[in-house]
């Protein structure tokens, strides 16, 4: 449980909310200019994969809390260790498409209040579900640790 407020909320409920409001952001321009806007869902692939990984990231976590939903693909890792590398990788291509922008006919769009929300979010999400494997007791993945085959000295 994380404490906002003075009060024990799960963490899996502020990620069901990120990833629905994160939907919600998505049909809010993400660039606008002189009255033209484009919505996340048309803004490419980055952000409309983002918006659609941190939809089916809350979806996971939703299916899990109220219906029981268990998935075990035979992998050495448990659901909030996978949900948290969705939530972040969706949190990195929200990211890219905050720092590489849009054009349209070699016009640059400003960045608008959509895609500003949306990266908050999905932020929060990414931040929640590492919480939720905190307090899950789950193993995040160690990478570099492994043997190396070259010589020691």
């Amino acid at each position: 449980m994380v404490k906002i407020g003075g009060r024990d909320v799960p963490s899996d409920l502020v990620v069901i909310a990120a990833g629905v409001l994160a939907f919600i952001f998505g049909f809010i321009d993400f660039f606008s200019k002189s009255g033209y806007g484009i919505s996340g869902y048309e803004s490419g692939f980055l952000g409309s994969f983002a918006i659609a990984l941190s939809l089916f990231v809350g979806l996971i976590v939703a299916g899990r809390l109220f219906a029981g939903l268990t998935f075990n693909a035979g992998n050495k890792y448990g659901p909030a260790v996978i949900t948290f590398g969705l939530s972040l990788l969706a949190a990195i291509f929200i990211l890219i498409k905050l720092l590489v922008g849009y054009k349209v006919g070699g016009v640059s769009l400003d960045r608008s209040v959509g895609l500003w929300l949306t990266f908050v979010v999905i932020i929060v999400q990414a931040v929640f579900a590492f919480l939720s494997v905190a307090s899950s007791g789950e193993k995040l993945p160690e990478f570099g640790r492994g043997t190396s085959s070259g010589s020691t000295a």
